[in-house]
């Protein structure tokens, strides 16, 4: 999680959105945003490792320009009634501008992670110098965000790579170290990176501002072992049993492809890994952007009986319009089933629909 102000959390308030291009360039208003979605995931499934999947964030602008140019940085942020200083959403870099047919412009602009899909070669360059082998997983880490001029406060276990890794990009490369630290690899609002682990966080999730819910306590998910592929002739299986096998059969296993593995890795992503249980949910509700994706959170059954689960939050996707207002969309996904229980929460979504007022209408027009 992250801290937010208190207002974030207030069921009414006043809402005023701004992106700002390039730092220093042109500053698109409340006025101009006609809608606007971020999605960020940590997995297409359930819960994994070393997944480097980029943010998205799409953006239709009133604007008559015929084309914003790619590569042109955008920074959304929102600020909650009357906070002082706006929070930034994210880190954005546009690969597509097209007008539709309001004459609006479609902007999509993903993070900097899909600018890392370069082959790293480990040769000088940018900000780093030429990086020889054996190298500890920290000297692999501070060549790229060296290299890209990117910042990092994570600090790597002391594990050693004896030979070049070579036909990598350097996307794959982070992925690779966050494998090794059970973590996946995210890019943050301020262009650092982070290895991000799951872990449980005291989130205040109110009834009052649940929009609506999907959950099935029936299907869920327990980390019951770990299979890292090393390379075509060495795999590593690690589960509480000694001297077990790995059984392709066998549910609740953590499968990932990490060539930098060994032995005291898989025992290191084991001791964070194992036993974490969770429930397949999603909930929709007024964002307050203070969730991250890794979250572990109390969740509960608030149309049915008041029963607290575990959610593991793997995506979360932001909406600005005006039909909705600010809403995020957290999603607690289990790959062995699909939600078949809805429980929409009609206290919230009539609070939700007096609650418009903090968006204007006459901003956002639905494209």
């Amino acid at each position: 999680m992250r801290e937010v102000s208190t207002n974030a959390y207030q069921s009414i308030r006043d809402l005023d959105f701004k992106i700002v291009t390039n730092d220093e360039g042109a500053v698109y208003t409340s006025a101009d945003i006609v809608s606007m979605d971020i999605q960020r995931k940590l997995t297409d499934k359930g819960v994994s490792i070393g997944n480097a999947i980029s943010d998205r964030l799409s953006v239709t602008l009133r604007k008559s320009e015929n084309d914003i140019p790619k590569n042109t940085r955008f920074v959304p942020y929102v600020k909650f009634g009357d906070d002082v200083n706006y929070t930034r959403l994210g880190r954005f870099y546009v690969t597509k501008c097209t007008k539709n047919k309001h004459g609006y412009l479609n902007v999509t602009c993903m993070d900097y992670l899909n600018r890392l899909d370069k082959e790293c070669k480990w040769k000088a360059g940018g900000g780093a110098s030429a990086l020889t082998f054996p190298a500890t997983h920290q000297q692999m880490l501070d060549y790229i965000t060296s290299r890209y001029s990117l910042s990092c406060s994570f600090v790597c276990q002391n594990w050693t790579v004896e030979t070049k890794p070579e036909g990598y990009t350097y996307r794959q490369i982070l992925s690779f170290i966050a494998a090794s630290h059970a973590a996946n690899v995210h890019i943050d609002e301020n262009d650092a990176v982070t290895f991000v682990q799951f872990a449980e966080a005291t989130y205040p999730l109110s009834a009052a501002n649940v929009i609506s819910q999907m959950i099935d306590e029936t299907v869920g998910y327990t980390v019951n072992g770990l299979y890292i592929e090393v390379d075509d002739d060495t795999d590593i299986y690690i589960d509480d049993v000694p001297g077990s096998q790995y059984d392709e059969d066998a549910t609740g296993i953590v499968k990932v492809k990490n060539p930098f593995a060994t032995v005291a890795i898989a025992n290191y992503c084991w001791t964070q890994l194992g036993g974490l249980s969770y429930i397949s949910t999603t909930i929709t509700k007024r964002a307050t952007t203070a969730l991250q994706c890794g979250d572990v959170i109390d969740v509960y059954d608030y149309a049915g009986e008041p029963a607290e689960f575990k959610a593991a939050v793997t995506a979360l996707h932001y909406t600005v319009s005006a039909s909705g207002g600010f809403q995020e969309q957290i999603t607690s996904y289990a790959d062995t089933g699909e939600n078949k229980k809805t429980t929409p929460n009609k206290k919230a979504d009539i609070t939700f629909a007096v609650s418009q007022r903090f968006w204007s209408s006459d901003y956002l027009i639905v494209s």
